[in-house]
């Protein structure tokens, strides 16, 4: 596979998945987070803003993982739009960036995959 097939056949689905997190982020933003400040950790299940939030992460590092599983035999830095999707990784992987830990959004992505597949 090429370069320009990989990005053409994954890019899509990473920005979808990057847009529905982005409106949920920029929802919760517009109104200072309020639906997550009083979350009770216990019972979780009762907030649904926290819990779609949580679902989105999800999704997108799922996204992440099969390009970055599946990119490893493909040069994508050959393809323009692949060089860049390159930079986005790095610098969302850096750590001045991070939400949480690298080893923790795999394994998240890891877990969603595994659920999907089934």
């Amino acid at each position: 596979m090429t370069a320009s097939k990989f990005v053409d056949e994954h890019l899509d689905p990473l920005l979808k998945s990057a847009d529905e997190l982005n409106g949920k982020l920029r929802s919760l933003a517009e109104s200072d987070f309020l639906e997550l400040h009083d979350v009770d950790y216990k019972k979780l299940s009762d907030s649904h803003q926290f819990a779609s939030l949580l679902f989105l992460f999800g999704s997108f590092w799922a996204q992440i993982e099969i390009i970055h599983k599946q990119g490893m035999t493909v040069a994508m830095g050959r393809d323009i739009r692949g060089a860049r999707l390159q930079q986005f990784f790095d610098c969302l992987e850096s750590r001045r960036v991070r939400i949480v830990d690298r080893i923790l959004q795999r394994a998240v992505g890891e877990v969603f995959l595994k659920v999907s597949a089934r």
